[in-house]
């Protein structure tokens, strides 16, 4: 069922996808085509900014056979590398074949060893770095926003759009430029005071970040607000009952102790948290299933343990090789 999803996803997006261009071929200041566009290769960017192919891989398993044991060869070809995204947009097979991935047998990976990239580049498989692709999706997706929102500035969830996209792409000082015309539309909306709040942070600008966070907070409804200031996320397990005994006296202990300047207004950790949430909800919100960012399982773990040291996304068949 859950393939069947996948495909039906990836069906109704190329429709999207040839709806979106048919209508710009016709009308090009079109800002619903234009952002649909954008959303898009917002989605092939997500995928192949830290993306890895693996066309060609040899696993050694151990076997037993009469009480001996023996090395079994389990080999991966892939010949199709990239399997997703926009048609026309991955390795050319002169990229595929000008690249080394012959892979040492007597070398290679066990299968029951930890999956890891370092490990499997350190053995010797070889692999297609696919950073070009994401480029050209970022690219696309950024003239295609851009032109969205100039054809329609009061369209709300093309600033979403953006931010979800610059937040993939690390870019907070590009998206605080970008947060002053959203700032112009809406001065009065939460999420914008939430976005500056998180974009200020991640630039170190931990006072502005403050003032954003207040103002965004007393904007917001007390159900808003208590879902930011709710601990249970990110406490252990052995704390979560005296935290709901006296949520605020535990809050403000917590919070204290999570202070690492305690000459300053603000409280980094706390600022932390806020932009973590913001961050979540933005980019892991499931609004089919009326699930905010942090109630979703990625969500969590962002908002408990922050940016993964790694991100890496493994392109092909390669879990054939696994099975």
């Amino acid at each position: 069922e859950d393939s069947w999803n996948f495909l039906s996803e990836l069906v109704n997006a190329q429709k999207r996808l040839s709806l979106a261009e048919k209508i710009l071929r016709a009308d090009s200041t079109n800002s619903i085509a234009h952002e649909e566009l954008g959303t898009q290769y917002i989605r092939d960017y997500f995928v192949y900014r830290n993306a890895l192919a693996l066309p060609t891989l040899e696993f050694q398993r151990l076997a037993r056979s009469g009480g001996a044991e023996r090395d079994e060869v389990v080999a991966a070809e892939n010949s199709q590398a990239v399997t997703a995204g926009t048609p026309g947009d991955g390795p050319t097979e002169t990229e595929l074949a000008a690249s080394d991935f012959s892979f040492n047998s007597a070398e290679s990976l066990l299968l029951d060893d930890r999956f890891d990239i370092e490990t499997l580049q350190r053995q010797g498989a070889g692999t297609l770095d696919l950073s070009v692709r994401a480029e050209r999706a970022y690219d696309r997706a950024i003239g295609h926003l851009n032109a969205a929102r100039d054809y329609d500035p009061r369209r709300y969830s093309i600033y979403e759009q953006l931010m979800s996209l610059y937040a993939l792409a690390d870019d907070y000082e590009t998206a605080l430029d970008d947060l002053t015309e959203m700032y112009v539309q809406f001065p009065e909306d939460t999420k914008m005071w939430l976005f500056l709040g998180m974009a200020n942070h991640r630039v170190q600008r931990f006072d502005a970040a403050a003032r954003c966070c207040d103002r965004a907070f007393g904007l917001t409804s007390d159900d808003e607000e208590a879902a930011f200031e709710d601990l249970t996320l990110i406490l252990p397990p052995s704390e979560v009952a005296a935290y709901q005994a006296d949520p605020d006296a535990f809050a403000r202990r917590f919070w204290t102790s999570q202070n690492p300047r305690l000459l300053t207004p603000y409280n980094e950790r706390k600022l932390e948290h806020y932009s973590r949430l913001t961050y979540a909800d933005l980019l892991y919100r499931s609004d089919a299933l009326a699930l905010r960012g942090w109630q979703t399982e990625r969500g969590e773990l962002h908002v408990r343990y922050g940016v993964p040291q790694m991100d890496i996304v493994v392109i092909g068949d390669f879990a054939a090789a696994l099975g």
